[in-house]
């Protein structure tokens, strides 16, 4: 069944949680968990383990920025006095596609539309990328660039180099 909370006033719901454990624990301040063991035959399907949408519609006179985030997550991991190994994710994304018929899966699928400038991913900060980079690349490249294949439309900098620039298809 589908559980309706409809607050008074402005309309947030608000959860909050406090880690009191004084040993290691696993646990999480929401965990949705969306399970689905229908067999499906002869229509589409489509699951969310969840499902955010965030609409704005008012005619704005203001002149001071207004600023909308679908998702806005933080994570911080700081004062460990230990030299142990410390992971901290913003974002961790993972999918697992079938093998049977035509499949993708996609760990992150991002757009950007109508905008005067528009970014499908915008990573402030240092990129490292592991198997394929598929589609036009524009940008600057500081370190080592390294292709498996012959790149091409290369403008400026070099492939394999320490500075460049790549444009282009690669």
């Amino acid at each position: 069944e589908d559980l309706t909370i409809a607050p008074n006033g402005i309309g947030n719901l608000k959860i909050t949680t406090t880690d009191i454990a004084t040993t290691g624990a696993t646990n999480s301040g929401l965990q949705v968990t969306k399970t689905s063991s229908a067999v499906v035959t002869g229509t589409s399907q489509t699951l969310y383990g969840i499902k955010n949408v965030l609409t704005k519609t008012g005619a704005d006179t203001s002149v001071d920025t207004t600023t909308l985030y679908g998702i806005h997550s933080a994570a911080s991991n700081t004062g460990s006095t230990d030299a142990g190994t410390k992971n901290t994710y913003g974002v961790y994304a993972s999918a697992t596609g079938d093998t049977n018929g035509t499949t993708t899966a996609y760990g992150i699928y991002a757009t950007a539309t109508g905008a005067d400038t528009n970014y499908a991913g915008y990573f402030n900060g240092a990129v490292t990328a592991t198997g394929t980079i598929t589609g036009n690349l524009t940008g600057n490249v500081t370190g080592n660039a390294t292709t498996a294949t012959t790149a091409t439309n290369l403008s400026g900098g070099s492939v394999n180099g320490t500075t460049g620039t790549l444009s282009g298809a690669v």
